[in-house]
């Protein structure tokens, strides 16, 4: 019988109060590593937390959902006939463990102009701790499917436009791009610290439910407006 070190399991989950801190570092982490001078400052993080705090105590909606990746040592994976690599469970209705946080995502009805009301669902946010591509499916798969259980028929993604590694991640889960594209530019009054900082996206959908008409792209070019980058989603 082998006594290898422990292998991580993770698990995809819905958030708790507990979590709100490291979901907002996790975030604010993301932003500063993408956009250098974005979110600076102990004042942004706190305000994150407060919005991950509402959105975890008190969801806009009841189709509003808060997901997180935990990871915690398994004591059985080093015995002989146990997993090889992480254990992955995507959905979260599997999981009430515990385990520190590597990741989160948050699901909602979709805000854009040109969506239809109901009908389609959006994945709000989807950052993880670690370049874990494994780690990104498993919450992107989670965000998927809970947006089908909440009774969407269709899910949308903003994405970074340099980011290859969610894109291909994306791709192989078959999200599609639909054509939108927006520019996220810093708030004027944020001060000269993000002076000019933008950030371009697109948007990749998704059928639910095998759904093949929600498949179809909704449209074609559009330009969208997004939020400031000193602002980034949140449900609410």
């Amino acid at each position: 019988m082998s006594t290898g070190t422990s292998i991580p399991r993770r698990t995809v989950r819905l958030a708790w109060a507990a979590d709100v801190a490291t979901i907002a570092d996790i975030q604010a982490r993301a932003f500063r590593d993408r956009l250098p001078g974005a979110l600076s400052g102990a004042v942004a993080t706190a305000e994150l937390q407060a919005a991950w705090r509402a959105a975890v105590s008190r969801p806009p909606t009841a189709r509003h959902r808060v997901l997180v990746a935990a990871e915690s040592a398994d004591p059985l994976s080093g015995l002989s006939g146990a997993s090889d690599g992480p254990e992955l469970i995507a959905g979260p209705e599997l999981s009430v463990g515990g385990g520190a946080v590597v990741g989160f995502a948050a699901t909602g009805p979709a805000g854009d102009p040109d969506a239809v009301p109901g009908a389609d669902g959006e994945v709000l946010a989807l950052h993880t701790a670690l370049a874990d591509e494994a780690l990104l499916a498993a919450l992107l798969t989670a965000a998927a499917d809970t947006l089908e259980a909440d009774g969407f028929g269709r899910a949308q993604l903003w994405v970074a436009a340099d980011d290859d590694r969610l894109r291909r991640v994306a791709d192989s889960a078959g999200w599609l791009p639909d054509g939108a594209h927006r520019r996220l530019a810093a708030d004027p009054t944020d001060g000269a610290e993000q002076a000019g900082l933008e950030l371009a996206q697109i948007r990749l959908h998704i059928g639910l439910a095998g759904d093949d008409a929600a498949a179809d792209p909704p449209v074609t070019d559009l330009p969208v407006t997004g939020p400031p980058i000193s602002d980034p989603p949140t449900p609410g």
